[in-house]
């Protein structure tokens, strides 16, 4: 008989209709990619059977695995780190001359939907105030487009230092990659991150990463590459964008964090994972 096909389901919510392709009679085996928040909470029984009949859970961070994993123990054994790859196009962004990086710019990206109220952007815009008390020149680059972008723009204009933050909304990857180069510090205070891959291509440009202490963030940045604030203290946030600014960062070493993630290593790590036996 033919050993049948395997399947890598990058989604938990379609990992059902692999375990209904089998219970059919399929001959396949599959594993699973688990990102964040859709698995840290409760799961649908049809979730559960779909990840139970995995051969592998590949979870992107330490902290979904161990959110899955102490709401659902049986799923403990199969369940591993695979932490996500950068994208190779950010790899290769060149350094900026420091004459043409504007200081002291902040520069956050982020989808402004609704839902995502949580990614920490309203936190931002309100430490504003007490950055440019201290920073007069500095500036807050909102990059990102959605329907709450209108809230946001509106609390933007409430500030005093409303005239110092800038909405560019959606841009493309070049875009991107310039105001990454351009900017001082990259922030995004979000719990709901279950990786952050905007962090690794701010680092990849030698940019040092403001984080919240939630979610798996903190475990992309290491001490030489950004800092971790508590979610929603935004006295506490406008404090490390000052101290941020102050610092004297080695862009060298934060690329070198950023290479940690590089795709071959991705690919070594998904390799040897895959390898085990579930």
């Amino acid at each position: 008989k033919s050993p049948g096909a395997h399947v890598t389901c990058t989604h938990a919510n379609l990992s059902p209709l692999l375990w209904l392709a089998r219970l059919v009679g399929k001959r396949l085996t599959y594993d699973v990619v688990v990102h964040g928040i859709e698995v840290w909470r409760a799961l649908p029984w049809t979730t559960r059977r779909g990840l139970e009949g995995a051969r592998h859970i590949f979870s992107v961070s330490e902290y979904t695995r161990r959110e899955l994993t102490e709401r659902y123990p049986q799923l403990g054994p199969k369940t591993v780190v695979l932490p996500n790859a950068l994208d190779p196009s950010f790899s290769s962004i060149k350094p900026i001359r420091e004459t043409e990086v504007r200081s002291p710019r902040i520069l956050t990206v982020s989808r402004l939907a609704a839902h995502d109220w949580e990614k920490g952007i309203d936190h931002l815009i309100q430490a504003m105030a007490a950055v440019c008390q201290q920073l007069p020149e500095a500036e807050l680059i909102i990059i990102g487009e959605g329907v709450d972008r209108s809230r946001l723009e509106a609390l933007a204009g409430e500030s005093t230092a409303g005239d110092r933050i800038k909405f560019l909304g959606r841009v493309d990857d070049k875009a991107l990659r310039t105001e990454l180069g351009r900017c001082r510090i990259f922030a995004l205070p979000s719990r709901k991150e279950g990786f952050g891959l905007v962090y690794l291509e701010a680092m990849a440009a030698g940019k040092p990463c403001i984080v919240a202490n939630a979610g798996g963030a903190p475990e992309v940045i290491d001490s030489e590459s950004g800092i971790v604030v508590p979610h929603g203290d935004v006295p506490f946030l406008a404090d490390t964008l000052i101290e941020a600014h102050k610092n004297r960062w080695d862009a060298t070493r934060i690329r070198n964090r950023a290479k940690q993630f590089e795709f071959p290593a991705f690919a070594d790590r998904w390799r040897r994972l895959s390898s085990l036996s579930a």
